[in-house]
């Protein structure tokens, strides 16, 4: 009796976990779209402002960052399931913090996608 209830319970916690993993993605999503729209207004609010070529080409490239970033979260997003890494591997390049680069693009992701939602924030908040 005891394993049927670790077992539903097992069940129960691979189902949130894949409930959340589901959720993430569709905030993902919904980042990217929101990213890739941010970029067109930037571009749209610095020529209908009518400012200098200096500020308009500084617009164009901070559309093109957001743009970027976009490109980038979309990529992570699309990317399929990893399988499941083996228990222990005992090769030395399993010592080399080969995980580390994924983690780090993935924090860096997650502070961008911050800071332009702070951005947005305060955009709409001036509307």
């Amino acid at each position: 009796m005891g394993d049927i209830s670790m077992s539903a319970n097992g069940n129960s916690t691979f189902e949130a976990a894949r409930e959340l993993r589901k959720r993430i993605e569709d905030v993902g999503h919904d980042t990217v779209k929101g990213l890739y729209g941010l970029a067109e207004n930037i571009r749209k609010e610095a020529r209908e402002a009518g400012v200098e070529e200096g500020i308009l080409k500084a617009a164009d490239e901070a559309a093109s960052q957001v743009e970027r970033i976009a490109s980038t979260m979309k990529a992570q997003f699309a990317r399929p399931e990893a399988p499941p890494a083996p228990a222990a591997d005992p090769s030395p390049a399993s010592s080399t913090g080969a995980s580390a680069a994924p983690a780090q693009t993935s924090w860096t992701l997650v502070i961008a996608a911050f800071v332009i939602g702070v951005v947005i924030g305060m955009m709409l908040r001036r509307k």
